[in-house]
């Protein structure tokens, strides 16, 4: 999209209807803007709107920025009376002067037709018309007939959250310590000896045979 026409002006030359009077106002006053503000009348009132009727007339290139570019097409928008016209639904039939005849146009057409001055690039008005409803508007809600009570909405059950349950810890049962080896105390018997042996035994006295 370019803020400023591409063609020169030149076709503008002499057009009295757009304010056109003077020698090289065609080129001069040539679309600017958004919605390519053409003529010198037209800028004069643009002027006239900031408090400074010359305004665009010396400084016709302001046009071009963008702050200029979008207040410029929001006035025009709000001058001709086009949101009126966008309220209607698009089946509607409305009246349009054009040529100096009244024809039935949609309202896409009507807008179209204030903007651009006749049916140039009506198709491609069109179809980006179509796609911008495909982004911009929601789809309606069922209707319900009328003498059926709306069915009551459903609350939709939140989703609880997983508990957190921690992990159970495995604890290691602790290792018996080893078992003390219990010492075998060998006794060994003493030997018991009886009383009759530890009485001293007489000994015998034997006689020794005296030789003659």
């Amino acid at each position: 999209m370019t803020l400023r026409e591409y063609a020169s002006g030149r076709a503008y030359e002499g057009r009295v209807d757009l304010g056109n009077t003077q020698p090289g106002d065609g080129v001069r006053f040539r679309g600017r803007g958004i919605f390519q503000t053409t003529g010198r009348a037209n800028y004069m009132q643009l002027g006239i709107k900031k408090g400074r009727r010359d305004l665009f007339i010396n400084n016709p290139e302001l046009l071009e920025q963008p702050e200029y570019a979008v207040w410029s097409a929001c006035e025009y928008w709000k001058t001709r009376g086009l949101n009126d016209i966008a309220n209607h639904a698009d089946t509607a039939v409305l009246k349009k002067k054009y040529r100096g005849n009244v024809i039935d146009v949609s309202p896409v057409e009507y807008i179209s037709i204030a903007i651009n001055g006749g049916y140039n690039g009506m198709d491609e008005h069109k179809k980006f018309y179509a796609k911008a409803q495909q982004v911009l508007v929601a789809p309606r809600a069922a209707t319900v007939p009328r003498g059926l009570p709306a069915a009551p909405a459903i609350a939709k059950k939140r989703a609880k959250p997983a508990s957190r349950v921690a992990a159970p810890v495995s604890v290691a049962a602790p290792t018996p310590a080893p078992a003390k080896a219990k010492r075998r105390i060998q006794t060994t018997p003493q030997a018991t000896t009886s009383p009759a042996r530890h009485s001293a035994e007489p000994k015998l006295a034997t006689a020794t045979p005296v030789k003659p």
